[in-house]
């Protein structure tokens, strides 16, 4: 490259001299004063963001409370957060679960309906996004025996690559689940020394949250899996017609509690956590019957377990392998667990889709429980809107959905979508807001109907805002319910004008209805002997004569801005007409 000279003037080489020389002194004058400014600049930085090890923390805790027993629990964890952090105490209803991940630190709890999560809690996992390593803790409150709820949530926060720190559950008091009595067995609870328990549990899961972040993994339980797992982590759903009885001693439980408890409990889990590809193999060889049950079905598996048979031999099935269990019966309450034995639910309900809180087609009492036909979901394919959404996938225990094959155009496709190894838990139907899932097509899960001559929607909007699953609609006269429905008759126990009603009220609740020769009995007396229950009601106040079904007053029970329940023996006042 040819440089060429540009000649230049002494005048104006001796002006740049100057002015470079005048630039280098100012440089010199302010680079002092510079450094002093950056180092202000630095020490501010370092005030006001530092390293996420030493920061505050920050928590949300988000909670489904029908009435009240997991608000308590909620709130008493939350306190014990907040003693190292700060904590979010959020109602589900108004969590947004996209927002989770500004969280270091989340919990989630409800009550256990039907041996699991409520659909709503379920629902709200699959909305949130994939969050690796995240910490997260699992609570409930449950009626009875904690089975299945673990598994169940266990499973779908794991799907979001969560990392499960700890869990623990707590008794709760029972108000929806229509066959129980009033008082209840485990009404009272939780109490004092409950909400202590679940504080102290707050402040450990605060502790171990911060070691996890700090990448101290020590004080972290595994979670549990295998044969010899936590009974809090039994899977209950799963029938034995499909997966085989399993037997087991009664030593996880503590001392006193034998294994009449375990063959009540229905444990069987063929292998760990996760449900398998080999889970999956299996119940899609094995024959799919199921038989319902009732108190005296429950007794008969509780009588062959002790005797020594296998567990299901007292009810036989075509083919003369041994009977499944039913399905469960109500929900639990804010506090009860979901049907039988999980909580306040009496006997099974029957087939999938009938109306669970209601009951269903139980055996009646007396009766042997026979086997019953296994009905599978039916998707139809003009409503689902997959793949924008795959609730329905996310949400089976059994991965037993798959709508890659079946299309609005595909008449097949509600068959081609449900494989074999579906176990008729109706959790697709209860998480689809799109009215695609239906054991009936068209029918809801539970059947309500709505009397608008006494209903003053929308002066009053308490049966709105207490359906978990919002799936009451007043659009259109009259109301609907959408097939979502999770059959808890929450609607029915909170109209204060008598407005809702439930169709063969007295038929479907008679035959369940709870005696002391119930097996829940017998259950909470094991845990009572083996120190795991404290009972505040005495057996002989428990309301044997009151099952909640046979409640004329309107309302059943009234709920506070905290949504905790007050039982109306008597005729009760309503004051507010929304839920705050």
């Amino acid at each position: 490259m040819k440089l060429s000279r540009v000649p230049v003037k002494r005048r104006h080489f001796l002006s740049a001299v100057a002015g470079a020389a005048a630039v280098g002194g100012l440089g010199n004058l302010l680079g002092p004063l510079g450094a002093i400014f950056a180092r202000g600049i630095n020490a501010r930085a370092a005030e006001i963001a530092p390293t996420r090890a030493s920061r505050r923390l920050k928590a949300a805790i988000v909670y489904y409370s029908a009435t009240g027993s997991t608000f308590k629990v909620a709130k008493a964890i939350c306190e014990g957060l907040s003693q190292t952090m700060s904590c979010d105490l959020l109602k589900i209803k108004k969590a947004d679960p996209k927002k989770m991940a500004q969280y270091d630190v989340i919990g989630l709890g409800g009550p256990i309906w039907y041996f699991r999560e409520t659909a709503n809690l379920k629902l709200f996992v699959q909305r949130m996004p994939v969050m690796e390593g995240k910490p997260v803790f699992l609570f409930c409150s449950h009626g009875s025996d904690p089975i299945g709820f673990f598994d169940s949530l266990g499973q779908s926060v794991m799907k979001k690559k969560m990392s499960i720190i700890g869990w623990n559950d707590w008794y709760g008091s029972v108000f929806h689940v229509l066959h129980m009595p009033k008082p209840y067995l485990t009404d009272g609870h939780p109490d004092s020394i409950d909400l202590a328990q679940a504080e102290a549990f707050g402040s450990e899961m605060a502790e171990r949250a911060r070691s996890f972040l700090a990448g101290d993994t020590a004080s972290i339980p595994d979670t549990p899996q295998g044969l010899d797992v936590d009974p809090l982590w039994i899977r209950h759903d799963l029938p034995e017609a499909q997966h085989g009885p399993r037997a087991k001693t009664g030593s996880a439980y503590g001392d006193g509690v034998d294994a009449a408890i375990a063959a009540t409990a229905k444990i069987q889990i063929p292998g760990s956590r996760p449900y398998t590809a080999a889970d999956a193999t299996q119940a899609a060889a094995t024959p799919t019957a199921m038989a319902s049950f009732g108190d005296t079905g429950y007794r008969a598996r509780g009588q062959a377990a002790a005797a020594g048979a296998p567990e299901g031999e007292a009810t036989a099935r075509p083919g003369g392998a041994p009977a499944a269990a039913g399905r469960s019966g109500g929900p639990g309450s804010g506090g009860a667990a979901a049907g039988t034995p999980g909580g306040a639910g009496g006997a099974a309900a029957g087939p999938a889709g009938s109306s669970p809180g209601a009951g269903g087609g139980g055996s009646p009492a007396g009766s042997s429980p026979g086997p019953m036909a296994r009905r599978l979901p039916q998707i139809d394919m003009k409503k689902c809107v997959y793949p924008r959404c795959d609730a329905c996938i996310f949400a089976c225990p059994v991965d037993a959905i798959d709508l890659s094959l079946a299309t609005p155009a595909n008449a097949a496709g509600s068959q081609l979508a449900v494989k074999e190894a579906c176990i008729s838990c109706s959790l697709c139907q209860r998480v689809c807001v799109y009215d695609a899932i239906a054991n009936e097509p068209g029918k809801p899960g539970s059947t309500h109907d709505y009397d608008m001559s006494k209903c003053t929607y929308p002066q009053c909007t308490l049966c709105v805002d207490h359906c978990p699953m919002n799936c009451i609609d007043f659009s259109t006269r009259p109301p609907k319910t959408h097939t979502n429905c999770e059959g808890c008759d929450m609607c029915w126990c909170v109209c204060p004008h008598d407005a809702v009603s439930i169709p063969n009220l007295i038929e479907r609740h008679a035959r369940m209805r709870m005696t002391p020769s119930h097996p829940f009995v017998e259950i909470i007396e094991k845990y009572e002997a083996a120190g795991k229950f404290r009972r505040l009601v005495p057996l002989d106040q428990v309301g044997f004569d009151h099952p909640i079904y046979l409640n004329t007053n309107a309302p059943r029970f009234v709920l506070n801005d905290d949504d905790e329940a007050s039982y109306c023996y008597t005729p009760c006042k309503v004051e507010k007409f929304h839920a705050s």
